[in-house]
């Protein structure tokens, strides 16, 4: 066990290749948790997998400068899928300084060489090891941080030196304020690491569930050096699942079964199940029928080299898919952007109204070619107090859902945006002409 913990995973030199990855990584894994338990040590097996895994090393991603040439680029992948009123540019102006909510996801990739992937392209730190090569992606969650600091609100005499005696006290009051990731930022970084491993399931058709944590924010040269908490912006959860072989190999010889059962009927396909339908009509929604060149630009973009994205005969003869899955990062991405449309989300980079926190789970695969509908409906309002501030702000929550070709709901979630104050949002609107004809984004606002 010792030999596990001291693997350190390299993350910012991708040309050289770590000594332990890829298959001789899982062979060593192999020979410290066995992936095939007899049923008297599957608890044993649980315990030891789960120990193992929370000691894997941390990993740190840096990016050294937040181009903002990669979120325009997602902006273009998009752009023909989308309407009118949920393009980026109608909702934050042409210059944006902050990210885009949803947008971190095409920064901070695996450094991973092509020799350190598993066969199907995934990352070997997240895998269970051996015996269990299909990964899904299940949900996760997001959560948009802020802060409350201090802000003088008043100014010393003007001839009053600073420190003197008869320098007037300032006052002060607390102000909250986004932290976000900004575009042309320099030093941002994401901490990821594994936050629990849970086995589920009998003996030899167990599920292993891994919670990833993903930290996202800025740093001081010190902080990298020492591997210590910086200034967050964004904590992210996923949620992947690992299942057996054996089950996977089940689920082939199903869907190969069921085409050869349907071949007669032009509209039935494999693997294929009736969601049940959302409860309630949303409130705004649009379609979209992805293609094969959105999957693969989304895939470039996310440095995501899983072959259920990328590759449709891997898809059908070795997970039993009916064609290419749409990344779970890509609902995510679909799904932030209409809630910002529907909210009327004016944007990180002004804070009127911005997105709090999403969470979601993944009900059943989307595929390629077939359309879906990203639907948002608003379900309550209250106001929030915040004793540090002394405010009141606008808390609205939301329903989210993604409904595959049948109607029934494929993805689901649940999100909360907040609005800022009266005063505040009758300042910014007072602005907001000038803010136009120059074309600047004022970037960071605080909530006074």
């Amino acid at each position: 066990m010792k030999a596990i913990r001291s693997i350190s995973w390299r993350t910012s030199r991708p040309s050289q290749q770590h000594p332990l990855a890829g298959p001789q990584r899982a062979l060593l894994l192999s020979r410290y948790v066995s992936t095939n338990p007899s049923p008297e040590t599957n608890g044993d097996f649980a315990a030891r997998l789960r120990e193992e895994m929370l000691a894997r090393p941390p990993t740190w991603i840096e990016e050294r400068f937040l181009s903002p040439t990669r979120s325009q680029l997602l902006d273009l992948a998009l752009a023909d899928y989308l309407p009118a009123d949920a393009i980026h540019d109608r909702l934050i102006g042409r210059k944006p300084s902050a990210l885009p909510p949803g947008h971190h996801l095409v920064y901070f990739p695996p450094m991973l060489a092509e020799s350190e992937l598993l066969p199907d392209g995934t990352d070997p730190k997240h895998s269970p090891g051996q015996g269990f090569s299909r990964r899904l992606w299940a949900g996760g969650s997001l959560e948009f941080t802020h802060r409350v600091h201090s802000r003088p609100v008043s100014d010393p005499a003007p001839d009053s030196p600073p420190g003197s005696d008869s320098e007037p006290a300032r006052e002060h009051k607390a102000v909250i304020s986004a932290d976000k990731l900004r575009l042309g930022s320099l030093r941002c970084a994401c901490r990821e690491s594994i936050a629990d491993v849970t086995v589920r399931g009998q003996p030899g058709n167990e599920k292993v569930y891994v919670e990833l944590l993903r930290e996202y924010g800025y740093f001081h040269s010190v902080d990298l050096q020492r591997r210590e908490t910086f200034r967050l912006s964004i904590i992210e959860r996923r949620t992947l699942v690992f299942l057996r072989d054996e089950e996977v190999k089940m689920d082939v010889a199903k869907s190969q079964d069921q085409t050869t059962a349907s071949s007669s009927d032009s509209n039935s396909g494999n693997n294929k199940k009736v969601r049940a339908p959302a409860p309630h009509k949303p409130d705004y929604s649009f379609e979209l029928t992805p293609s094969r060149r959105l999957l693969f630009h989304f895939s470039a973009l996310t440095h995501n080299a899983h072959l259920i994205h990328l590759d449709r005969e891997y898809c059908r003869a070795s997970e039993g898919h009916r064609d290419l899955l749409v990344h779970g990062p890509l609902s995510l991405v679909l799904m932030l952007t209409a809630l910002r449309a529907a909210a009327k989300v004016v944007g990180p980079a002004r804070a009127e109204k911005h997105i709090q926190s999403i969470s979601y789970r993944n009900l059943a695969p989307l595929y390629v070619g077939e359309t879906m509908r990203v639907c948002v409906r608003h379900t309550s309002n209250a106001a929030t107090e915040y004793p540090a501030t002394g405010t009141k702000r606008s808390t609205d929550s939301w329903e989210i859902w993604i409904e595959g070709p049948d109607g029934g709901m494929a993805v689901k979630a649940s999100a909360v945006t907040m609005s800022g104050p009266k005063k505040y949002k009758a300042n910014l609107k007072k602005n907001r002409a000038g803010d136009h004809e120059n074309n600047v984004s004022p970037g960071n606002q605080e909530f006074a």
